[in-house]
């Protein structure tokens, strides 16, 4: 959410009471910590939509929308709350403190003050399972949600690296920090679940996201191997309906699965290229990079064949892209 507010906004921000903002913001934010809910921002120009113009929020199930105005009102209150932390160290109390870095990440997702501070009450708390697993939730919620800074907010996303690591088992200095959590649930269940629930959906609300798609590489390098096994085809069905996204491409390409399993999901990819004509570049660089043999290399040289003449212009330059990067292998297999 950006910082940035026009004349009227600022002068709309000089009415009501601050602090009450910061109260019921800050409230509704904490509901968050308890299951995963989608937030939007309502708009200043949407302000007379609100039943009442003294309303904070409204709520539909698990769906969350914030007058702006409200959230930088409670912004102003939160500020001045981490400032007095850090002066007078323990003139704010913790629930204050986690009240008002809620508000700050809501305000501001590049806040690393807020966020640091967040990780600091969970070492504090000796690495409590419920208050990491209520903080993961929380920022889930902000990630997953429809906020386009958020969504690809490198310190969101180191955040959530550090409460994952928390949850499994990780080490620090030789010093085993916390007991994995969810024994009882297979590995491949805990990782999929947090791939379709939260990067998946972070990834389709902000394509090409780099940082989710990062993200989700480092969570592969902490999972166990049958843990990573579950992640190819659920993978591959996301590129499959965002063939666009060439992050989504590039991560599948990454995954670490036998070659027969690979060569299984290029094969079927290939069919349905042949079936529905996929001719955008992020598709193509995935064949390119995941071709090998003579006989689908000759398949897909004759694919393109067929696709350029149909093709828009934008798409038949892709296509003679990747018949450069298909001949030298080509030949090279010859």
């Amino acid at each position: 959410m950006s910082r940035a507010l026009d004349a009227k906004t600022k002068a709309a921000i000089q009415n009501g009471d601050h602090t009450e903002a910061f109260r019921e913001i800050s409230g509704v934010l904490a509901r968050c910590h308890d299951g995963l809910y989608d937030i939007e921002l309502l708009g200043p120009e949407f302000m007379m939509m609100l039943p009442d113009p003294n309303c904070f929020f409204l709520q539909d199930g698990n769906t969350l929308i914030l007058p702006k105005l409200r959230v930088v009102q409670a912004f102003m209150v939160a500020r001045k709350l981490l400032l007095r932390h850090r002066e007078e160290n323990g003139s704010v109390s913790e629930e204050d403190l986690a009240a008002a870095t809620r508000v700050l990440l809501m305000m501001d997702a590049e806040h690393l003050t807020a966020a640091n501070t967040r990780k600091r009450q969970i070492v504090g708390s000796g690495y409590d399972l419920a208050l990491i697993r209520r903080e993961l939730s929380f920022v889930d919620s902000l990630l997953k949600s429809d906020l386009h800074r958020h969504n690809k907010s490198p310190t969101l996303w180191n955040h959530r690296l550090w409460l994952m690591a928390q949850r499994l088992n990780r080490y620090d200095e030789g010093k085993l920090l916390i007991k994995r959590e969810y024994d009882h649930i297979p590995d491949e269940e805990f990782l999929e679940r947090h791939f379709k629930t939260v990067i998946f959906v972070s990834g389709e609300r902000h394509p090409k996201n780099y940082y989710a798609w990062a993200h989700a590489r480092q969570l592969v390098l902490m999972a166990s191997d049958t843990g990573k096994s579950a992640l190819l085809p659920i993978t591959r069905d996301w590129c499959w309906s965002h063939r666009g996204d060439i992050s989504g491409w590039t991560f599948l390409v990454s995954l670490p699965a036998s070659n027969d399993e690979q060569k299984a999901v290029l094969a079927e990819t290939m069919k349905y290229a042949r079936m529905f004509r996929y001719d955008n570049e992020s598709v193509w660089w995935y064949f390119a990079a995941m071709a090998s043999s003579p006989e689908e290399l000759a398949e897909l040289l004759t694919l393109r064949e067929k696709l350029r003449p149909e093709a828009e212009e934008r798409d038949r330059i892709h296509l003679d892209r990747a018949l450069k990067w298909l001949q030298p292998s080509s030949t090279q297999a010859d």
